[in-house]
């Protein structure tokens, strides 16, 4: 039983190890795979409303937009759309000056889609795989925190490279675990709720007196696990407007001690330079080194 256990933790770290080590560098990637989402013709922006009228054409019946994303060097502008029960969430890519739909993409289609699932769920549909992924980070914590440092006989003294695979290992066990259970917890109350009380232009121009003068960068739509739309700024405000028929009040969103993007930052360099994104590849490839020696040398014996 210990050694099927063995066998199914370490094929886990090893997926989830080679998969991080890729999905690093998503971004970059997927503009080589699919450099139709990001053809834009320029730089200037139309209104918010324009976007959200231009993705709602070609959303399907049931989907309803969640979240719109601003360009970032000179990118698109991105509508996330909720689906209906049980198909997988789209991805509008509009062209900003013009609001011409350049792609619309299913999370679950291509290459970086199935290495992400791989990452994310192991390839376990629904919630039930983050939750898998959580458990397995969890017990990898444990067990590999407790055993790789000192994996050798009859030695109390940690071998370098062990404990330095192990630092990092159980670092990204620990982050991993926390976005597993973080996004199962966000994706099981994402929907948005029914059809808004408020437009997107009136919200935005009660939240911006609250953004100092900084430009919009996301609006979020109320949905199940908040009740209000929530506008983020590029210098890092983020401003709630209440949803009711009686009106919206805007006001500066209290920020809880919430470390999710902290983790994500370390887990998958998200906002981070290349020297960083490329540790985190190197160390993921140094850990499916270890786990392929060790299993060969635990078959030569």
């Amino acid at each position: 039983m210990l050694h099927w256990l063995r066998l199914v933790l370490g094929a886990a770290i090893l997926l989830a190890s080679l998969s991080g080590a890729v999905l690093v560098w998503e971004g970059a990637l997927d503009r080589v795979l699919h450099p139709a989402r990001y053809a834009t013709s320029g730089h200037a922006m139309l209104t918010v409303d324009a976007y959200v009228i231009a993705a709602r054409r070609g959303l399907a019946p049931g989907e309803r937009i969640a979240r719109l994303v601003m360009p970032e060097h000179g990118g698109p502008v991105v509508v996330e759309a909720v689906p209906a029960p049980g198909t997988p969430w789209t991805d509008v890519y509009l062209d900003p000056p013009t609001a011409r739909v350049l792609a619309m993409a299913s999370r679950d289609e291509g290459p970086l889609a199935f290495v992400r699932a791989l990452h994310d769920r192991l390839l376990v549909p629904g919630d039930a795989g983050r939750v898998v992924v959580g458990l397995l980070g969890a017990a990898t914590m444990v067990l590999v925190g407790a055993w790789l440092p000192w994996r050798r006989r009859g030695r109390a003294e940690p071998h370098l490279l062990g404990l330095v695979a192990a630092v990092a290992l159980v670092g990204f066990a620990a982050t991993g675990t926390w976005l597993a259970f973080a996004s199962a917890a966000r994706e099981a109350t994402a929907r948005p709720l029914g059809i808004p009380a408020q437009s997107v232009a009136s919200v935005i121009a009660r939240a911006r007196p609250y953004g100092g003068g900084a430009g919009v960068h996301d609006v979020e739509w109320p949905a199940g696990r908040s009740p209000d739309w929530a506008v983020g700024f590029a210098d890092g405000v983020r401003v709630k407007v209440a949803d009711d028929s009686g009106g919206a009040r805007a006001a500066v969103e209290r920020r809880r001690a919430d470390p999710t993007p902290w983790m994500r930052r370390v887990h998958e360099g998200v906002g981070m330079g290349i020297g960083w994104r490329l540790a985190i590849s190197l160390a993921g490839l140094v850990q499916v080194l270890i786990g392929i020696v060790a299993w060969m040398r635990r078959r030569r014996g």
